[in-house]
């Protein structure tokens, strides 16, 4: 390794991983919503935004019964992947234990394609999109379920969250008048991509594993983790999940691995960028005009080759908590055909705190 091949590198590495206000009541519509199925099986809606876009979204509903005094679970999955990664495990495990919940297609996912022409057709979705996209969704739900939502993003999504608990009308619903209930239980960001970015975490692995940074480049950047079944496993899974469930998966990520996000605009609308300098750059929506610290989890999993301990610390850090680290778990933790309900059975005794 040369010192111009690392910089290069890394600079691939960098492009990889960030490429993965409320509108008016008018503007966003649920364009079909599916009938109330069986407790536990996942049914799919339509909501349309401002824009026109059509996003479509998995529900799990649990009992009613079960469900009134529990927060309705919004779920933000990160780059490749859609709302089905949800739907294999998670969301029947919650549904089984009284808590209803959603999973959105971002924009660029085969379940909310942009028009032809978006963005200059460059096949890239712009971050402020995103965020509308994710302001229409959550308070969508917020009304559609009369109950306080707890949002939960994995990978990228948890970047977005962050920038979405950024915007005025999500924080409203952090304070609510004193004839309301909050509209927001909590947040939760699973190996999250850490609100710096991720350039301090790329020198890092740089430095320590080169040849899994190597790998984690041809994956990502190349897309070769949407064809190569071995490589698809190192990246996002454990060890011993069957070859056919990887390549089950990789089709998938092949339909919603077409847009990506744009490194330019991400880079300089990082978290970090507007924390709050006076309490150690603390997110500004940690507090008393947004969410306790006590109400934020951040989950991570000590088999995750993407994001190491440090960047798990340095989000942590930004909500004024302490991580906690899954043991054994690989970074889709939604997904390890081993310990999937490791993860499941965290975030399940962190929503039940949320009430008390």
């Amino acid at each position: 390794w040369t010192m111009v091949s690392a910089f290069m590198v890394v600079g691939v590495l960098i492009n990889c991983w960030a490429n993965a206000r409320r509108p008016p009541s008018d503007q966003v519509s649920c364009a079909m919503m599916a009938t109330a199925g069986a407790k536990g099986q996942t049914q799919s809606i339509t909501i349309t935004a401002s824009s026109g876009l059509a996003m479509d979204c998995l529900t799990c509903n649990a009992a009613a019964s079960a469900a009134q005094d529990r927060p309705f679970v919004i779920f933000v999955h990160g780059s490749l992947h859609g709302a089905w990664c949800w739907g294999e495990h998670w969301m029947p495990f919650l549904a089984e234990r009284g808590i209803s919940s959603a999973a959105v297609n971002l924009r660029g996912t085969s379940g909310a394609m942009p028009g032809e022409g978006y963005n200059g057709g460059k096949q890239t979705v712009a971050l402020d999109d995103h965020v509308k996209d994710l302001s229409a969704v959550v308070c969508h739900f917020a009304a559609e379920s009369g109950r306080p939502v707890a949002l939960v993003g994995h990978s990228f999504g948890a970047l977005l969250l962050m920038k979405l608990m950024e915007q005025p009308e999500i924080r409203a619903l952090c304070s609510p008048t004193p004839s309301q209930e909050p509209g927001m239980a909590g947040l939760a960001l699973l190996c999250s991509v850490p609100p710096v970015g991720n350039g301090p975490m790329v020198g890092r692995l740089m430095m320590s594993t080169p040849v899994l940074a190597w790998k984690i480049t041809w994956g990502l950047a190349a897309k070769r983790a949407q064809q190569n079944a071995e490589l698809c496993r190192e990246i996002f899974f454990n060890k011993e999940m069957p070859l056919d469930v990887i390549e089950g998966y990789m089709q998938r990520f092949r339909r919603d691995g077409v847009y990506s996000l744009d490194l330019k605009e991400v880079n300089a609308n990082l978290p970090v960028l507007v924390a709050d300098s006076s309490r150690g750059g603390q997110a500004q929506w940690i507090g008393p005009s947004g969410l306790s610290p006590q109400r934020v989890l951040v989950l991570g999993a000590d088999a995750d080759v993407i994001v190491d301990s440090e960047g798990l610390q340095e989000t942590a850090r930004f909500c004024g908590t302490k991580p906690v680290v899954l043991p054994g778990v690989c970074h889709d933790v939604m997904l390890d055909s081993r310990r999937w309900q490791t993860g499941a059975m965290e975030l399940h005794q962190w929503l039940a705190g949320l009430g008390e």
